[in-house]
């Protein structure tokens, strides 16, 4: 049983080994953990300015956090992993759909929900990151949803549609996950 446990133990330590660390940072501490890879043969451009909007559709409800959300973080902490300045990292997260529930009040989700919204840490994170987030003005009207009851970081377009068209006219290209 031991000699089982143990090649168990090893083989899963050299698949930790074998695919890199799994780490947070150096922007979004609390979330957005990639693995690190070694010897890339496309890595990022350290001298280029990332221009980019998420389109965030999905959204979350009760306890789980918007994975899409997350990858936003993912991205800001891989490309700071590899050394490109946060200053060069420009992100624009546009939630329509069920997403616009993301930027809803503490008070406001525990009514929905009936627990906190697991979004605030990291909407919080990713602003004082200087990611720019939009809720469609479509989505909150559709959904029922008082603009009142958004938290403060969260601006209103008036649709995703808007909010994708102007940033693409301004150099920054759409990642849909």
């Amino acid at each position: 049983m031991k000699a089982l446990f143990f090649s168990f133990f090893l083989c899963i330590s050299s698949l930790t080994i074998l695919h890199g660390q799994h780490k947070t940072g150096p922007y979004i501490m609390d979330f957005g953990a990639v693995y690190t890879i070694d010897h890339p043969d496309l890595t990022a451009d350290t001298s280029m300015t990332y221009r980019i909007m998420f389109d965030l559709s999905k959204g979350s409800s009760g306890t789980a956090l918007d994975r899409q959300l997350n990858t936003a973080a993912r991205f800001l902490n891989m490309h700071g992993q590899a050394g490109v300045p946060l200053e060069q990292l420009k992100v624009v997260c546009i939630l329509h759909g069920n997403a616009a529930f993301d930027g809803l009040s503490n008070a406001r989700w525990r009514e929905k929900y009936g627990t906190d919204n697991p979004n605030l840490p990291l909407i919080r994170q990713l602003e004082a990151a200087d990611v720019e987030l939009y809720v469609c003005g479509q989505s909150l009207h559709a959904r029922g949803i008082d603009p009142k009851d958004l938290i403060p970081e969260i601006k209103i377009s008036l649709s995703a549609m808007t909010a994708i068209l102007h940033f693409r006219e301004k150099g920054y290209s759409l990642l849909a996950f």
